[in-house]
């Protein structure tokens, strides 16, 4: 079981850390600015998802790699929660951490 624990750095940064029954910490992720999710992730969202814009984004610490929790708003669309590598590949097998 993984519990979570959120906090806040210098009143502007949200980070919220998992943490085991060991008390190890074992996946991280951090409120970051539209402007700071990776270029080849901005343009990959923008040809596989053309008609929704870039609202959220989160950096997530998982199992050793990085990874960008991105939510796009669509006009008149459900929201999309969408997980993308580093390498601007999206990560379906990777869980939206909400």
């Amino acid at each position: 079981k993984i519990s979570e624990a959120d906090f806040d750095i210098d009143d502007t940064t949200e980070v919220s850390v998992g943490i085991d029954q060991a008390g190890k910490v074992v996946m991280q992720k951090t409120e970051i600015p539209v402007t700071e999710v990776p270029s080849g992730i901005v343009n990959a969202l923008k040809k596989a998802y053309p008609d929704y814009m870039l609202d959220d984004a989160v950096r997530l610490q998982q199992d050793g790699a990085i990874y960008y929790q991105v939510e796009l708003d669509g006009k008149n669309k459900k929201d999309l929660h969408l997980v993308w590598n580093e390498n601007g590949i999206e990560e379906k097998n990777v869980k939206y951490w909400d």
